[in-house]
């Protein structure tokens, strides 16, 4: 692979085989409230949505937006560790499972 081309990394479909207890600080959390708009993850998330706003909102056609959503997913994704897109399994359960990559985009 040239140094010009990027790697991806390949999508991430959802997975409930990767539970986890424990959300790590580059995690972006789905759901709503205090607790979970102040995880480092979401912060984190907020803040390259905001970078990306300008861009995404001047994009003429769905394919720009599409690709500027990706692009943040991979972001999150390629980080150290590496972040994912967790929901809570249920609404009292402390398990939380990967939405996978489409999810994410939304």
């Amino acid at each position: 692979m040239s140094s010009k081309q990027k790697q991806k990394h390949p999508l991430i479909p959802p997975s409930e085989a990767t539970r986890t207890t424990r959300p790590h600080h580059n995690d972006v959390l789905c759901g709503r409230g205090g607790t979970i708009n102040d995880h480092p993850g979401n912060k984190q998330y907020r803040m390259m949505v905001d970078n990306k706003k300008r861009v995404y909102l001047s994009a003429r056609f769905k394919r720009e937006k599409r690709l500027i959503a990706t692009g943040i997913v991979e972001q999150i994704r390629n980080l150290n560790p590496p972040g994912r897109f967790l929901m809570r399994e249920g609404k009292n359960s402390s398990t939380w499972f990967d939405i996978g990559d489409v999810k994410a985009r939304e």
